[in-house]
């Protein structure tokens, strides 16, 4: 039951769109930018193990799960505990496949 983030606010997902970045580093006198996609797998040893991770570094994660009771707050990481074990190979260990997005520029 949050509400969407404002269309403008700063988030990671946000820099997709790449001319964003591009633009502030443009308008900033940075020159000669460069961007570069760049595929990485995390893996972390189990979904309970993902899910932790989540809680660590997503505040809009934290921000929801601090806003629940305690009982909504555990079905919520149980949830997302067990949507992450499609994720799981044979070995339990689950693994995600990710884009970066790396920028360089030069002044």
């Amino acid at each position: 039951n949050l509400p969407p983030p404002p269309p403008n606010a700063l988030d990671p997902l946000r820099l997709a769109d790449t001319s964003i970045l591009e633009g502030a580093l443009t308008t900033a006198g940075f020159k000669a930018v460069t961007i570069e996609r760049l595929q990485v797998v995390f893996e972390f040893e189990s979904a309970a193990t993902f899910t932790q991770f989540r809680r660590e570094v997503s505040a809009p994660f934290r921000a929801l799960l601090e806003r629940q009771t305690p009982e909504l707050r555990e079905q919520i990481i149980s949830a997302v505990t067990e949507a992450a074990r499609a994720y799981a190979g044979a070995d339990g260990k689950v693994r995600t496949s990710n884009e970066t997005i790396l920028f360089a520029a030069s002044n």
